[in-house]
């Protein structure tokens, strides 16, 4: 039986000192870096935005760039960013990428290590403004903050920010972008600027950088200009809409695709950035891949994921069809599964952070908004308390819970115990908590179970309990051992210890 597992599973079976490389999810961080000279149709957003910041009146300048999601606020102010003259006239440049909930002390430890290369996770907030006040007193500073979208976390940590941002004579400018107005408003000490649409040459241009269609019979061209002009000018959706249509050599589904985008545009319905989006869901076969996809709304918005992790949930969760070839095993079908959702754009790639050969993986905030949206999805995430959970979810995450005790709302899920198939913890920070687990065996059919980065100084003999578990990750925690019940785990694909650093041994 043991060899007959191997030759179906593979290289999922990790030996020892393979489980305690780095493949924690990470989270999620946009950088600077852009070549402005393949951005299209942002020329005279640039130059305005150029304009506003050339010469402020204050000394601590904050601009909002606002738009909808997808319309590529980011790429612009990395356009900015880079840009020679802002290059020249700053002394410091700093980007930071904001996570869901805007916490200063992590804005200010963020903008810290960059300017001293330093990794400072347990310096407190006196020591962390002791540091930077000296730093940025005397320099003209451009300072990115990229993706505030929560207004209610603002509040007095946007003040405090902003306090330290303005000490000194030297005159500062804070770059902001946002989808929210109420953010914008609150945030800034200028007029906003607010993002439009492109123009529709510039979408038809971004179109053909992305399909090619210059290699394709000229009818691809005329179909091709027929459904840019019926989609939105946003770029997300022109770039998603071109990977779809790069992968369909025949004309007729060319066809087909323009022929439903006009019946919707004929009964009223103008496709918006959602409907458009979900044109590339609906291609996703066969069903599992689609499961795939909508698992990854499991997941808060601005995280990273690494591929294998990802990899390695589809297959424990049973999403992956039993390989036709009999030199694939299924992780190798996943992997295929996560190229074609690559390839329709529908979930993107970072190799910035991470030092394997595989990268780490993200998905756009507006597509993550598709996947949350979508009826077919049973997943759930538990932002925060306790949340009635309909019957029809197999799948749940919770997240934001950094208050001391903490307990996870198990009550919630109670009702639906018997179907349960994965459950994810994503706490704010690392730090010793008091967990409860009590009741946790009771989830029988867990497939999935991942408490990363949770402080856990011993590993709860309840999970040695779940024995359909096919994936655990306890990475990033304080445990020394592991509980010998754990062989008890005879189901177990994937166990993932990276980054446990005082693990001191494995059950022989």
């Amino acid at each position: 039986r043991i060899s007959r597992d191997y030759t179906q599973f593979g290289n999922i079976f990790s030996a020892p000192s393979d489980l305690v490389r780095q493949a924690w999810m990470r989270t999620s961080s946009t950088g600077p870096i852009v070549d402005s000279k393949e951005v299209i149709g942002r020329d005279g957003d640039r130059d305005k935005i150029l304009s506003m910041i050339v010469d402020p009146m204050e000394t601590l300048c904050v601009l909002p760039l606002v738009g909808i999601g997808g319309i590529g606020k980011t790429t612009l102010a990395q356009v900015v960013y880079n840009n020679e003259w802002v290059e020249n006239h700053y002394d410091l440049r700093l980007w930071v990428c904001i996570r869901q909930v805007f916490d200063c002390e992590e804005v200010v430890r963020k903008i810290v290590e960059s300017l001293t290369q330093e990794s400072l996770p347990h310096w407190d907030m006196a020591q962390l403004q002791n540091r930077l006040v000296p730093l940025i007193s005397r320099n003209k500073c451009l300072i990115v903050l990229d993706n505030v979208w929560n207004h209610d976390s603002l509040g007095s940590n946007w003040l405090e920010l902003k306090s330290l941002l303005g000490f000194g004579d030297a005159r500062r400018t804070v770059l902001i972008t946002t989808r929210s107005n109420t953010v914008a408003r609150l945030m800034r000490t200028v007029d906003q600027y607010g993002l439009g649409d492109l123009k529709a040459e510039d979408s038809w241009r971004l179109f053909q950088r992305v399909v090619s269609t210059q290699s394709r019979e000229p009818r691809f061209e005329e179909i091709g200009k027929e459904i840019v002009r019926m989609c939105p000018n946003v770029p997300l959706v022109i770039h998603a809409i071109g990977c779809l249509l790069r992968g369909m050599d025949s004309i007729d589904r060319w066809e087909a695709l323009r022929d439903q985008l006009a019946r919707e545009t004929l009964c009223g319905r103008v496709p918006g950035v959602m409907e458009t989006l979900k044109l590339s869901y609906d291609q996703l076969h066969p069903n599992g891949l689609k499961l795939c996809f909508l698992y990854w709304s499991l997941f808060p918005k601005g995280f990273e994921l690494e591929e294998d992790n990802f990899i390695y949930m589809c297959v424990a969760l049973g999403y992956v069809e039993t390989p036709r070839q009999e030199n694939k095993n299924l992780a190798d079908v996943a992997e295929d599964y996560l190229g074609r959702l690559k390839d329709l754009g529908l979930i993107g790639e970072n190799w910035r952070r991470t030092w394997t050969r595989k990268c780490n993986l993200q998905m756009h905030d507006t597509i993550h908004d598709l996947a949350i949206s979508l009826p077919k999805s049973r997943c759930k995430m538990v932002d925060h308390g306790e949340q009635e959970l309909d019957e029809s979810v197999q799948h749940v995450s919770f997240s934001k819970f950094a208050e001391l005790p903490w307990n996870l709302p198990w009550s919630s899920l109670f009702k639906i115990q018997k179907q349960v198939q994965s459950v994810h913890v994503w706490p704010m920070r690392s730090r010793p908590i008091k967990l409860t687990l009590k009741g946790l065996s009771k989830f029988e059919y867990l497939r999935v179970f991942s408490l990363p980065n949770a402080g856990l100084k011993e590993v709860p003999t309840a999970i040695c309990k779940l024995i359909h578990l096919r994936y655990l990750d306890l990475s990033s925690n304080k445990f020394r051992k592991l509980p010998k019940e754990i062989s008890q785990l005879t189901s177990m694909l994937y166990l993932n210890l990276s980054r446990c650093e005082e693990l001191q041994e494995l059950p022989g």
